[in-house]
């Protein structure tokens, strides 16, 4: 679980000023885009997110016996 909140507060406070709400935001999709796209046996399945006023939920494969 991230916290949308305490996370944006990290990046606005970095020394990167160009860092944006937008930018992060924009920089998640990509990378769930990246998850979406990857399938091998040996790497857990990106399943779903799911986003909250406060959160944002990722949904992984399940790996059981690891």
């Amino acid at each position: 679980m991230i916290e949308k909140k305490n996370l944006i507060d990290k990046i606005n406070l970095s020394k990167n000023k160009s860092l944006t709400k937008e930018y992060f935001i924009n920089a998640l999709k990509n990378e769930v885009k990246t998850w979406k796209a990857i399938h091998h046996t040996h790497i857990v399945e990106f399943r779903d997110f799911s986003e909250t006023a406060n959160n944002i939920y990722f949904f992984l494969e399940f790996c059981s016996g690891g």
